[in-house]
């Protein structure tokens, strides 16, 4: 997969390990990434693209122009079924509700 703007990507390490942002810029080898809620557009997070997992999925430039829809966007990948398999995979799970 290729790494361009509005690619889900996962989060393979840090402290956000495991949550999906939505690629905003990219400067060499470094990625900026949304998730609208503890990285909002006005403050990207700066992450080394060897630390991302690329998913197929690609949302359109226009679909996230605010902080309420890139969360819209990213709910079926933290918290609906795409995380429970994850989670039932081995993950850890983002949403205490879903925990066993």
């Amino acid at each position: 997969m290729e790494l361009k703007i509005g690619v889900v990507a996962k989060s393979k390490a840090g402290r956000d390990k495991h949550r999906f942002f939505i690629v905003t810029a990219i400067d060499g080898r470094y990625a900026y990434l949304c998730d609208g809620k503890i990285h909002p557009l006005k403050r990207p997070k700066k992450k080394n693209v060897k630390h991302l997992s690329l998913t197929a999925d690609t949302i359109p430039a226009g679909t996230f122009q605010t902080d309420k829809q890139i969360r819209k966007a990213l709910f079926p990948y933290n918290y609906g079924k795409r995380a429970q398999t994850s989670y039932e995979e081995g993950n850890v799970c983002p949403n205490k509700m879903l925990s066993k």
